[in-house]
């Protein structure tokens, strides 16, 4: 048991000052993950479109990164398949192909956006 009485308000108010800086901290590294890996940023410049995809082979580039096969139809219907590098659990998760509108096959300029884990599909 803590012994309360023998802390100061000052003490206390420190503490909770503490508390609520480290889980500030988490709360924005937990947003900007999300946001790189949903690929928001680059969604809003209007200048890239996304389409439902497809992920095939794995080669590993470093740690939890591996280029795979992104597979995806642009808005005109045109299929491409680019070589992009991604992260290790875009293969178990339903993913979206980034593209740049104007070269869609540009493989510097597409990114694989990963959509987040619902509590409904957890294991």
């Amino acid at each position: 048991m803590l012994p309360i009485s023998t802390h100061s308000v000052s003490d206390w108010l420190t503490v909770l000052w503490c508390v609520v800086g480290v889980g500030s901290v988490l709360a924005w590294w937990g947003a900007a993950v999300s946001l790189r890996r949903s690929a928001a940023l680059r969604r809003l410049t209007g200048r890239y479109a996304t389409a439902e995809a497809t992920l095939s082979g794995w080669r590993s580039v470093s740690g939890k990164y591996g280029e795979v096969t992104v597979a995806f139809e642009d808005e005109k219907g045109v299929s491409y398949e680019v070589p992009a590098v991604t992260e290790r659990i875009a293969l178990r998760r339903t993913v979206r192909a980034v593209y740049d509108k104007q070269h869609p096959a540009d493989a510097r300029r597409i990114r694989v956006a990963i959509a987040p884990r619902t509590l409904w599909s957890r294991p």
